[in-house]
């Protein structure tokens, strides 16, 4: 799954909009229920950077049903909550890393940050859709964990792997040549850290966050 990510530098790929997005601040603890950065297609096609609500929520969903944060891609474009979106509402989430928990014997879990060793951004997939207020929501897309992810948790974000895979995400056709595109690419080189329970708490958005916790990376917790 994807519960929590980062985004350090929110100007740092080329497409992103400078006047959107410079003066969103560094966020080390990206959580559910916010506002996130995305990118998306107008309606005459062209690339447009949005502010969205993390947890999809088209206009059609009753008032109180959960909002999910992830989509499962394995089936997405069959499900009826995600059909429309996965056809017409594609979308990319930047980001430059995230975390997963991974169960201990004992105590709590530790968290570990996934990102790239010279923490440039890159992007997930995900899926947008407006609710009834026509406020932008989304979903970010998961799928069965690479041999990097899986002994931390046997799920991850869908990463897209390049900007020519991410052009195909947002332009493709169909939601099948879309999620050819995407759904198995590799992730590319990942350093994994364990880091802080501070994340656990989404009130804590700062650098500590990130930390790595060295006794906790010699102890294997």
């Amino acid at each position: 799954m994807c519960g929590r990510y980062t985004l350090r530098n929110p100007t740092g790929h080329p497409w992103i909009d400078r006047e959107i997005a410079g003066g969103l601040p560094p966020r080390y603890n990206i959580a559910p229920g916010q506002q996130v950065l995305t990118l998306g297609r107008d309606r005459q096609g062209e690339r447009v950077t949005r502010l969205a609500l993390w947890g999809f929520h088209p206009h059609w969903l009753p008032v109180g049903r959960r909002a999910p944060i992830n989509a499962r891609i394995e089936g997405a474009a069959e499900r009826p909550l995600f059909r429309r979106a996965c056809a017409a509402g594609r979308c990319l989430v930047p980001a430059d890393g995230w975390y997963e928990w991974q169960a201990a014997e004992t105590g709590p879990k530790q968290p570990y940050l996934f990102h790239r060793p010279d923490d440039t951004p890159f992007f997930f997939a995900g899926l947008a859709a407006r609710d009834a207020n026509d406020q932008p929501t989304l979903a970010i897309l998961t799928r069965d964990a690479d041999a990097r992810c899986a002994p931390i948790h046997q799920r991850m974000p869908v990463v897209v792997p390049s900007d020519e895979a991410a052009a195909v995400w947002l332009e493709a056709a169909t939601p099948a040549d879309a999620i050819d595109a995407v759904a198995s690419a590799e992730a590319g080189t990942l350093s994994v850290d364990p880091v802080s329970r501070r994340v656990n708490r989404p009130e804590n958005d700062d650098p500590a966050c990130v930390r790595v916790q060295v006794e906790a990376a010699g102890n294997g917790d």
